[in-house]
């Protein structure tokens, strides 16, 4: 009966509400259309189609749908494939929950509007899944051949020699540097399967992996940083392939025969072998860290890289120095360095990497031999060192007297600028204190008052010089009287406000006591009982409204 009942309801009311049209059901479905109510020309029921017999036939114009009702069975999956195959656009509505529902009026609501329905065939649907289907075939086809393409200009460059040794200065020279002073040179320069993506040697990637890692302390692999507008660690043709979101390196990888894979992969590789190591540890997923042992060992070896670099440095500085004040030896610096100095049992190089007692020995011999110009030493050195004391010594006092020049100079240039500064901010805080006075009733008797916040001065006598403060104590007084100021503004609108509507209420009081030509003059005359003002002036609260209608009701009988 429901079913009958649903053919005959859709057949007299010709409308029926349509579900949303979607492309590919599903979590990666598109929504087509939103549905609506569709209203049909004709509506016949039952009618035979070649193979079979829908439940109704809707027409709109050139346009058929096909409407199924299903109360207990629903379509079958023989008349479906056939509603497929002949592309015949069709809904099924779902009447199983209110097989037992007896009131008409919610089985038409139900069956014209509410009930669940699906498309079981929509062509346009259809017709739109076909061509996104050729559209992401087309992709993948061009991507398929895009990859290929990179990967035969990857190939084509493996026949290029890689960058072996890192230019000095240079980035890449920095990161070996790093890893050498945190004494880790022997776990970089690994080969690693598949790296040929790598325009640079094992040591050099390696090592910005490294410094990478020990630098965050915890890396993930996709976020290590491959290239950039300064530098980059793959070769030509693989850089374009890592800034391509289309490059498929299984192709790659598949083309070169394994000799280059994805850098990322590569680096993993290289991250589980430090894992090995002991170097670094697996802390999640496809992230890295350096344990605490590690990190702390790598620490104190930069230390005592730094430091054997510090001390390199003061020799020469020293070396430098003697050279400067003596007269330069018949060597290089990096002859004396290699050369034993008597009494010194290694020679300068040697005793800067052991960060021996000797080295500071050695560099306060050199220091005492820079300063061999005193008349006396040269008396007793003169001889050796060959150098001309009374120019060096005239030399050092006039230098000594530019540069106490220079000192007072700078200083004095330094006090008038602050001094610039600080009348700068008295004439910025007075011209503060001036527009914000004008906001207080009397402000420009304000500025010339004694203050106690001044000590009994004026703002004006100030001109703005205030300690710190007084400026507070000075800015908090005016903010207050500002406060006081608008409160007294706001109570005196609230009160004239007040008044306004109580002489309103008078107006229309005496409106209805006199003829018009008399209401004038009744509230714009004086009276004894107010005080001589005004009626109209007079009333401002209820107890002088009250006053002013006893007048004018006196002033009515007197001229009655």
């Amino acid at each position: 009966m429901l079913h009958k009942l649903a053919k005959q309801l859709i057949e007299k009311w010709k409308e029926v509400r349509l579900p949303p049209v979607v492309a590919f059901p599903g979590e990666t479905q598109r929504e087509l259309s939103k549905g609506g109510i569709f209203r049909p020309e004709s509506v016949r029921v039952e009618e035979a189609v070649p193979g079979m017999r829908p439940d109704i036939i809707a027409t709109c114009g050139q346009k058929e749908l096909f409407i199924e009702v299903a109360v207990r069975h629903k379509v079958g999956a023989e008349k479906l494939a056939l509603i497929k195959e002949r592309r015949h656009s069709t809904i099924e509505i779902d009447l199983a929950k209110w097989r037992h529902e007896t009131d008409e009026a919610k089985l038409a609501q139900a069956i014209i509007y509410d009930a669940p329905r699906v498309w079981l065939f929509n062509s346009a649907a259809s017709d739109k899944e076909a061509a996104l289907l050729a559209e992401q075939e087309a992709r993948a086809q061009q991507r398929r051949e895009h990859a290929i393409k990179l990967a035969n200009a990857i190939l084509h460059g493996l026949s290029e020699p890689p960058l072996m040794k890192a230019p000095p200065g240079s980035l890449f020279a920095g990161y070996v540097a790093y890893v050498e002073d945190a004494g880790m040179a022997d776990v970089v320069g690994v080969a690693i399967p598949g790296s040929g993506a790598f325009g640079v040697a094992e040591e050099i990637w390696q090592a910005a992996v490294l410094h990478f890692l020990l630098l965050q302390l915890a890396v993930t692999v996709r976020y290590i940083p491959l290239d950039n507008e300064d530098y980059s660690l793959l070769s030509a043709a693989a850089t374009l392939a890592h800034r391509d979101a289309a490059a498929d390196w299984t192709v790659v990888e598949r083309i070169t025969e394994g000799k280059v894979r994805d850098p990322r992969a590569a680096i993993r590789t290289y991250l589980d072998y430090l894992c090995e190591r002991g170097v670094a540890m697996v802390c999640g997923a496809d992230q890295y860290a350096v344990p605490w042992n590690v990190m702390f060992r790598a620490r104190e070896a930069q230390k005592e890289s730094q430091a054997r670099r510090d001390r390199l440095t003061a020799l020469r500085k020293a070396f430098e120095e003697v050279s400067e004040k003596v007269g330069a030896p018949a060597m290089t610096f990096a002859a004396w360095m290699d050369m034993r100095h008597e009494g010194f049992e290694a020679t300068p190089r040697e005793l800067a990497h052991r960060s021996e007692w000797s080295l500071s020995l050695l560099l306060d011999k050199m220091m005492r031999i820079g300063n061999l110009v005193t008349p006396y030493a040269a008396i007793v050195e003169g001889g050796l060192l060959g150098f001309p004391v009374e120019g060096h010594l005239a030399v050092r006092k006039t230098d000594a007297e530019r540069r106490r020049i220079e000192a007072e100079e700078l200083k004095a240039a330094r006090i008038k600028a602050e001094q610039a500064r600080q009348a700068k901010e008295a004439a910025d805080w007075l011209r503060w204190l001036r527009a914000e006075s004008q906001e207080i009733e009397g402000g420009n008797a304000l500025l010339h008052a004694s203050l106690k916040e001044l000590g009994g001065r004026s703002i004006e006598q100030t001109q703005g010089w205030m300690s710190p403060t007084e400026a507070m104590n000075v800015r908090s007084m005016i903010r207050e009287q500002q406060a006081n100021a608008r409160k007294k503004r706001e109570q005196q609108a609230a009160a004239d406000e007040k008044a306004e509507e109580w002489r309103a209420k008078l107006t229309q009081r005496v409106a209805e006591l006199f003829k018009p030509e008399f209401r004038h003059s009744v509230l714009r005359s004086s009276y004894p009982e107010t005080f001589k003002r005004k009626l109209i002036e007079y009333c401002s609260d209820e107890q002088t409204y009250k006053i002013s209608v006893k007048v004018a009701e006196r002033v009515k009988v007197e001229r009655n």
